[in-house]
């Protein structure tokens, strides 16, 4: 699950429609314990199809997805999201820093095209 997972879906659980919500998130330990709709693929238009909402990103997976996603910046894929931008976005509506240190974050954005 990891630090942080609880502690992210516990806000996220908070907002207005959290049941009715969906959340891209590169951490699944959220999914455990969120209410509404939740993934994690890459599969860009499906999620603008079912209305992304919001966006939690973790220090920890910050490499894995940018891998993954390498190849879909490179060819600008159809409906792509850049959630790689995500990771040094400033301004979340919500963050952790597992042990009080910056640099170990669990951040929570609004999806925003």
């Amino acid at each position: 699950m990891g630090a942080g997972s609880y502690e992210v879906a516990k806000y996220l659980n908070t907002l207005p429609d959290a049941e009715a919500a969906l959340i891209w998130t590169d951490k699944d330990g959220v999914c455990k314990f969120f209410v509404g709709r939740c993934m994690s693929n890459l599969e860009y238009e499906q999620l603008r199809g079912k209305g992304l909402d919001y966006i939690v990103v973790s220090a920890g997976r910050q490499g894995r997805t940018l891998k993954m996603m390498g190849g879909d910046v490179n060819e600008n894929k159809p409906g792509l999201i850049r959630f790689d931008l995500y990771y040094s976005k400033e301004n979340p509506i919500f963050q952790i820093f597992i042990n009080e240190r910056p640099s170990h974050f669990v951040k929570v954005f609004r999806f925003e095209e």
